[in-house]
């Protein structure tokens, strides 16, 4: 239950922020971004959106800015050349994590909590690729000449639950395999042959 819930709501943010970005961050003069033009693009505007010039909001001066970037590589645009790559390692990452996540304890809730997290995360920009072949970031953090990379929802869910995930394992034994009780062997003899 935590693990799709976590998922889904990661997901629904991400997407309807990235929509809201994409909307409102453009500096195209008459082009309107419906939702329906967000959920299915046609090829022409995915063409315009790859090279439109954007706008560049500040929200905290100095510090903090809205702009609209388009991320065509991985985390901190790792592998710029290669989007069949990341779509790969992502789609081997968001199996792995949903199998992975069935072996856990009952009582482990919050490794679900987590893994729903990245995964709602790795779903939203793996969807941005397939759709726009590049990530939509819009959260840019900044200070004179120095800057972090732009992110989105997605990024935060993933950093997250991997932050949280790591903390489970090096501070708690929640992702610990459940204790099997002793086997008593003196009461388990085998079989002799009577033949």
């Amino acid at each position: 239950m935590w693990l799709p819930a976590a998922a889904a709501v990661v997901f629904i943010l991400d997407f309807f922020t990235k929509w809201i970005a994409l909307r409102d961050l453009h500096a195209m003069p008459g082009i309107t971004i419906g939702l329906g033009d967000f959920v299915m693009p046609s090829p022409s505007l995915v063409e315009l959106l790859q090279t439109a010039p954007v706008y560049r909001v500040p929200v905290i001066t100095g510090w903090f800015d809205l702009y609209l970037q388009r991320n065509t590589g991985g985390a901190f645009s790792l592998l710029d050349n290669y989007p069949f790559v990341i779509m790969g390692v992502s789609s081997v990452a968001m199996i792995w994590i949903y199998m992975w996540s069935r072996k856990l304890p009952k009582q482990a809730w919050l490794a679900r909590l987590t893994m729903g997290m990245i995964l709602g995360g790795a779903v939203g920009n793996l969807i941005d690729r397939v759709r726009f072949h590049f990530v939509i970031d819009f959260f840019h953090f900044y200070r004179g000449e120095w800057y972090w990379p732009t992110f989105n929802i997605a990024d935060c869910g993933i950093v997250v639950g991997v932050a949280g995930f790591v903390y489970l394992s090096l501070f708690t034994k929640l992702l610990e395999p459940p204790e099997q009780p002793a086997s008593d062997t003196a009461s388990e003899s085998k079989p002799e042959d009577q033949a």
